[in-house]
């Protein structure tokens, strides 16, 4: 039964960390910190960690490697569509939001299109 716990309660605690630690250096720092910090490999070592301790493949670990750095493709384009738009709607008080719901829509086009035709 712990085992199965384990499971749960260390990948929300590395996700707890990531957020919380992202969110404070944006609030008490700066954003070039924040992205820094949030992009940070450390990140992986979680999953990196589990997939070998669960005896998973090498092989199948280097492949998520190579699938995260062409995922993060659909991401940069996913930031790029939220900073362009919210830029063009800049004068609008929900310009933040409406660019993040545009955003989103061309992330889950371009994630559909990488699941299924390049990954």
């Amino acid at each position: 039964m712990y085992h199965n716990i384990d499971k749960i309660i260390t990948p929300f605690i590395t996700g707890g960390i990531i957020v919380s630690g992202t969110t404070y250096f944006a609030e008490f720092m700066d954003t070039k910190m924040a992205s820094l910090f949030w992009s940070s490999p450390f990140t992986m070592i979680p999953t990196y960690y589990r997939l070998w301790y669960n005896k998973e493949s090498n092989m199948e670990i280097a492949l998520l490697s190579l699938r995260t750095a062409m995922s993060l493709s659909a991401l940069f384009i996913f930031f790029m569509t939220h900073y362009y738009a919210t830029k063009y709607l800049q004068e609008h008080k929900y310009a933040v939001w409406y660019a993040l719901f545009i955003a989103l829509i061309v992330w889950i086009i371009v994630g559909y299109i990488f699941y299924y035709y390049i990954l």
